[in-house]
């Protein structure tokens, strides 16, 4: 793969998270912990799953625990989304 491409690549990566972020803030609702695994795997953010209950993400200088469970309530969303944003 060519330099450009592989700026394409990242762009279009950056781009695609932008926007999924926004529609996390606005609209918080009907988002599984493999949606943030994801997201944070774009953002080089590490993740740990705990005990079976719930998943560490972990940042520069804090971590945040979201529940693994099949939906997630919307306040962990938006605490992610603004745990994603500061690191």
């Amino acid at each position: 793969m060519d330099i450009l491409q592989k700026i394409y690549n990242f762009l279009y990566e950056r781009k695609d998270l932008n926007i999924v972020l926004q529609k996390m803030k606005t609209s918080p609702t009907d988002y599984t912990i493999n949606d943030l695994i994801k997201i944070s795997d774009q953002k080089n953010i590490k993740y740990k799953k705990a005990s079976g209950s719930h998943v560490v993400f972990k940042g520069k200088n804090t971590s945040l625990s979201v529940p693994n469970s099949p939906k997630i309530d919307p306040r962990y969303i938006k605490l992610f989304v603004k745990f994603i944003l500061e690191n």
